[in-house]
């Protein structure tokens, strides 16, 4: 779970305030080393009018250096 803020120019030079959120789910077995993950993030511009977009993601991820438990 997050939030973030950032300030975007268009190609007109109109300034953007855009908030974002994020939901999301990672899922690693024990043990191996491929993971998913899930996750919902909406941007929300609100400084010069109201905009609400949806965006979405999946991810399928190998990590390379897992440092094995002892």
């Amino acid at each position: 779970v997050g939030i973030g803020q950032g300030i975007t120019i268009t190609t007109k030079g109109s300034f953007f305030a855009r908030a974002t959120g994020l939901l999301g789910y990672r899922y690693q077995p024990p043990g191996k080393k491929w993971f998913y993950r899930v996750s919902y993030t909406p941007i929300v511009s609100y400084l010069v009018d109201f905009q609400y977009t949806h965006w979405a993601g999946l991810s399928l991820g190998y990590m390379l250096n897992k440092k094995e438990k002892k």
